[in-house]
């Protein structure tokens, strides 16, 4: 049970992680 918990917060950092890089490259972009 642990170990599908940790793989669903796995999911949602890497979901975050890859929208915060886009951000990133959305700001840099505009400046």
């Amino acid at each position: 049970m642990n170990i599908i918990i940790l793989f669903k917060f796995y999911l949602a950092d890497s979901k975050l992680f890859r929208r915060h890089k886009n951000l990133k490259n959305i700001t840099y972009s505009l400046k």
